[in-house]
């Protein structure tokens, strides 16, 4: 998406200040990123969706040691961004890091 047109700008990667445009506006992003945190779960809902058809596809799933569990046990992890809520928060500080990266905006 080209930075003009994209609705997120992140002004300074290492104190994280992103400015966020909703119904036109922009406005700078709280310190608990609520915008970019309430976005990573509505893709992180979106991947749950997708379990359910792997699901009826790989019937093998619920066999133990067989590839499609393994395969299933980390596409769950994955999915529901790792194993407690200090894991998914960490999960979620690291795609939130991972966007920003790709959303500065050049100074000069």
């Amino acid at each position: 998406m080209e930075p003009h047109t994209r609705p997120l700008h992140c002004t300074d990667l290492k104190r994280e200040t992103v400015y966020v445009k909703d119904s036109n506006r922009w406005q700078k992003e709280d310190d608990n990123k609520t915008h970019l945190r309430k976005a990573v779960r509505i893709v992180a809902d979106k991947n749950k969706q997708q379990l359910y058809p792997w699901q009826d596809e790989n019937p093998d799933y619920e066999i133990l040691d067989t590839p499609e569990c393994e395969k299933f046990f980390e596409y769950a992890k994955v999915s529901l961004g790792g194993y407690g809520k200090d894991e998914g928060t960490k999960f979620e500080n690291k795609i939130i890091h991972n966007v920003l990266k790709e959303v500065v905006v050049d100074k000069h």
